[in-house]
């Protein structure tokens, strides 16, 4: 069901275009992205690692937020 969840967050991407990740999906994207992170032969593992550090800011700082944006 949480995997299910944290992908249905990140497709709101290409279905709406954009969509905003706040301090309520932290846990949520981390636990879902911590498995390509872990992955050393995952493509994604650099850019999973990266956005983890970011949802560590949120957890941080609970004011900022981050915006994911479809580029075309």
């Amino acid at each position: 069901v949480e995997e299910e969840q944290a992908r249905r967050k990140m497709l709101g991407v290409m279905t709406f275009g954009e969509i905003v990740i706040d301090a309520s999906h932290t846990a949520l994207l981390t636990r879902a992205f911590a498995p390509l992170a872990d992955d050393a032969t995952s493509v994604w593992q650099a850019r999973s690692i990266q956005f983890i550090h970011l949802l560590d800011e949120i957890v941080q700082e609970p004011a900022i937020y981050l915006m994911a944006r479809k580029i075309a």
